[in-house]
C-alpha cells in the first residue's frame, strides 16, 4: 500500500480557487521519501507552472534480529521480528525492508540481538561448491538433456560457474539455477 502527499506552495492565488486541474511535465517513477516534480495548475485559462514537493509514502517490513546471528549464518524470517516501516521516513533505522530480500543470503557480519538488519549485512548464500557433483540440464530448442556435472567452484543462484561435463570431460560455463542444478543455454 502507497499513498503521497503533494505540498503546494502556498503563495499560489489558484490553488484558493474552487476549480482546478493538475498537470504535469514529465512521467517518471517516484522513489519513496520526498521528489520534487514540476507541475502545471490550470484554472479557468490561466496556467501557472511551479515546482512541488511529492512525499511518497510506501511501507515495508523491517526486520530486527530476535537473539545474536554470526557471520555466515544463513538468513530466515524467523530469525526477526519483522515491524512495518514508512519508506518516506528519513529517520529510518534500516535500508533493508522485505522479507521475500532473505532468498538465498546470509549474514556477512556478527549481528546483536535487537540490532535491525541492514543491506551490508547480507551476502549471497552459495548452493553449489567446487567438488559437487551437480545436475548439468542442457536445453537447446524442443530437446531437453540432463548429465552429471562436477562444479569447479562455488556457486550462487543466478552465477555462471565452470563445470566439467562428466560424459564429455569439457569444461563449460554455465549458470546455477538451485542446489545441485546447473543449466547451460546456448
Amino acid at each position: 500500500a502507497a499513498w503521497f502527499e503533494l505540498e503546494l506552495p502556498e503563495k499560489l492565488d489558484i490553488v484558493k480557487m474552487d476549480q482546478f486541474e493538475i498537470g504535469v511535465d514529465k512521467y517518471s517513477n517516484l522513489e519513496p521519501g520526498r521528489n520534487q516534480i514540476s507541475v502545471e495548475l490550470i484554472s479557468k485559462g490561466k496556467n501557472l507552472n511551479f515546482p512541488v514537493t511529492v512525499i511518497l509514502h510506501q511501507f515495508s517490513e523491517s526486520a530486527k534480529a530476535l537473539r545474536p546471528i554470526k557471520r555466515g549464518d544463513v538468513l530466515l524470517p524467523e530469525l526477526f521480528q519483522w515491524e512495518w516501516t514508512d519508506l518516506a521516513d528519513p529517520m529510518q533505522k534500516t535500508d533493508f525492508h522485505g522479507r521475500n530480500s532473505l532468498n538465498g543470503v546470509s549474514c556477512a557480519r556478527d549481528i546483536q540481538a535487537g540490532a535491525y538488519l541492514r543491506r551490508n549485512d547480507l551476502k549471497a548464500t552459495p548452493v553449489i561448491f567446487a567438488g559437487d557433483m551437480v545436475e548439468l540440464q542442457i536445453h537447446r530448442g524442443a530437446l531437453f538433456a540432463s548429465v552429471n556435472a562436477t562444479a569447479r567452484r562455488e556457486g550462487c543462484i543466478g552465477q555462471t560457474i565452470p563445470v566439467r561435463n562428466e560424459l564429455t570431460k569439457q569444461l563449460m560455463n554455465v549458470r546455477v539455477v538451485g542446489p545441485g542444478v546447473v543449466k547451460w543455454r546456448n
